[in-house]
């Protein structure tokens, strides 16, 4: 029975891939969603073309032990193409890159992903449909790469924050914008206040225009018929009466009313 720990070997860290090792990982399936885009489309798929990319591959796969039949294989049981293992040119491209594989050995590097993008004629819009990660387009730069790419992690990572916000039930960013525009509204110039004042008088709503509102107790004129002050009576004005001035005459008083609403009169 070995005394080798179970535990530990499962503690184990895993193995770093390398930057070629991690680029393998992915374009086998970016070659493989590719193709059925191309397929589904109905898009020209150029033989000799697609076994350099295929071949490309799979020199990191099987290494030296690479042979034409892992190329046909793989583009006919995974990629689903009508592949031609008896066409000369497709038989040419694969010899071209293993050989060149076979004689600079652990020096050979991958074909990068502008120049797959290049070999077979895959532009944005089959990039984005086949989610390829390691074939660029043809018609995108790489600064037009890397802005669209940080612009989709921010799309993507606003949509993750707003889900968790939502599971922890808080407030949306537009609830909140809406509950606090105040400085939208700015409720004390209605009222001809500054905004300390505002606040200090316990935030004071504008006067409204209907009845019960607020009357404005205004001042009385004497007249050349002095009477006595008991039969005196105050006018008040209402802001729901459109504006005017007039004359009331009372008994030893004239009385002009201004029956601008209050409001008007603090905008003036």
């Amino acid at each position: 029975m070995s005394d080798r720990n179970p535990r530990a070997a499962q503690a184990r860290p895993r193995r770093k891939l390398t930057k070629d090792q991690g680029r393998v990982s992915c374009r086998g399936g970016d070659l493989i969603r590719t193709a059925q885009h191309f397929l589904h489309n109905g898009l020209p798929i150029v033989g000799h073309k697609w076994s350099t990319a295929i071949a490309d591959y799979l020199v990191f796969r099987h290494g030296g032990a690479l042979d034409w039949y892992h190329v046909v294989d793989f583009a006919q049981r995974k990629c689903c193409l009508d592949f031609d293992e008896t066409d000369d040119d497709s038989f040419d491209a694969f010899k071209a890159v293993h050989d060149t594989a076979t004689k600079r050995g652990p020096l050979y590097r991958m074909f990068s992903d502008r120049a797959i993008a290049n070999l077979l004629g895959v532009n944005l819009e089959i990039k984005l449909a086949a989610k390829a990660r390691t074939i660029a387009a043809y018609d995108e730069t790489r600064p037009e790469a890397l802005e669209r790419g940080k612009q989709t992690k921010l799309a993507r990572d606003r949509k993750r924050r707003a889900m968790i916000r939502a599971a922890k039930c808080a407030q949306s960013r537009a609830e909140y914008l809406a509950a606090h525009n105040i400085n939208k509204t700015r409720p004390w110039e209605l009222v001809g206040m500054s905004r300390p004042t505002w606040y200090r008088k316990g935030k004071p709503t504008a006067p409204t225009t209907e009845t019960s509102g607020s009357p404005t107790i205004l001042p009385l004129e004497r007249s050349d018929q002095p009477v006595s002050r008991a039969r005196t009576s105050r006018i008040v004005e209402n802001d729901f009466w459109k504006p005017f001035v007039g004359e009331l005459g009372l008994p030893g008083y004239v009385v002009r009313v201004n029956m601008v609403p209050a409001a008007n009169r603090l905008a003036a």
